[in-house]
């Protein structure tokens, strides 16, 4: 789950701001898990 303290487990609302906060929050964790990948999808 990203930035679950800055969104308190909610979406983001549309809202890019919120999204960005979200994923800075978790991005330690974000690459670690897609760090050395040549190619990544994401579908939302």
């Amino acid at each position: 789950q990203l930035g679950a303290h800055t969104t308190q487990g909610l979406g983001a609302g549309s809202l890019p701001e919120i999204g960005r906060a979200a994923a800075e929050e978790t991005l330690d964790e974000i690459l670690e898990q897609v760090g050395g990948s040549h190619m990544l999808f994401i579908t939302a």
